[in-house]
């Protein structure tokens, strides 16, 4: 059977971020507009934030994502043979639509963690006409999953000690005109809820990311870091919940931007757990789960 992992795909060199962004925008999940104003629109947005996007990636090397998910692939295909993995992205090669021949005898894993239209909506859209099409459920809340982030956390927190210090959890964040129909962001609080239960300090969280002249879900990181400095906590463990592979969001976004804000504002130390990319223990859930998937026949519909 073939499993096909989904992500958006990262910018490798400064000739994709054009590409990358164009299509990301052409998406009626991440620009609602007419369908006939959409290809000009992206293309537009695109050309303007194409030189920023290069800049910020070169801060990083540009994204390892296509990397790291490649391994990801081959490690898996080492271990086992009862399933055959494969990667595809939303928004660079190898696209998940060039892939038609494979679906209709494959499960699709969006790499996801919460169910959002701009995520997997993108996915569905590009499966839609396929009848037999099987599509693993978010796993968000699943306890192997949520275990993963506790063992992460914990590990820091033995370093650092509770006293004076804080977690702060970031998430991607979606126009408020989304929320309505969209069950990310409540997604996103049942598992930061579940976490300031289960942690013995103090939990914070924000949300990242946000673009564009619409209204964002807010807090945004930058206020929960200034919330946090106030409080004079020493250190701050962040961990980001939107994604399981590092990328510019949190290579960029939160390694160098907000790390720099936090020690302006006299956070002594800022620690960034790193996602979980190639580990042996991810890689143990993500084939547990097509298992579990499989075992119990139940697909987004």
């Amino acid at each position: 059977m073939h499993i096909i992992l989904v992500d958006y795909g990262g910018v490798e060199k400064p000739e994709q971020s054009f590409l990358f962004l164009k299509n990301m925008f052409s998406d009626k999940r991440i620009l609602p507009a007419p369908f006939f104003i959409r290809p000009f629109a992206a293309k537009y947005i695109a050309l303007k934030r194409k030189d920023e996007l290069i800049k910020n990636y070169k801060k990083i090397g540009f994204s390892p994502l296509k990397k790291t998910v490649k391994k990801i692939v081959e490690n898996l295909n080492n271990r086992q043979k009862k399933f055959t993995f494969s990667l595809s992205f939303l928004y660079l090669p190898p696209y998940l639509t060039d892939l038609s021949g494979l679906l209709k005898d494959a499960v699709l894993f969006p790499l996801f963690p919460q169910f959002s239209t701009t995520t997997w909506g993108s996915v569905l859209d590009r499966v839609k006409k396929q009848k037999d099409k099987r599509v693993v459920k978010p796993y968000y809340n699943h306890p192997e999953f949520l275990k993963l982030i506790e063992k992460r956390i914990e590990k820091h927190l033995e370093k650092t000690g509770r006293e004076k210090t804080a977690v702060m959890f970031t998430a991607h964040s979606i126009p408020e005109f989304l929320t309505k129909k969209d069950p990310y962001i409540e997604q996103v609080k049942e598992q930061v809820e579940y976490f300031r239960e289960k942690l013995d300090v103090p939990v914070f969280s924000g949300f990242q990311s946000r673009l564009g002249p619409v209204k964002w879900v807010s807090p945004f990181i930058e206020d929960v870091i200034g919330e946090i400095a106030k409080k004079n906590y020493e250190n701050v463990i962040v961990f980001p919940l939107s994604f399981v592979i590092d990328n510019s969001e949190t290579l960029y976004e939160l390694d160098i931007y907000l790390k720099n804000l936090a020690l302006d504002k006299g956070i002594k130390n800022f620690i960034r757990i790193p996602l979980f990319n190639t580990d042996k223990d991810f890689s143990d859930f993500l084939l547990n789960y097509v298992e579990e998937s499989i075992g119990s026949d139940k697909w987004i519909k």
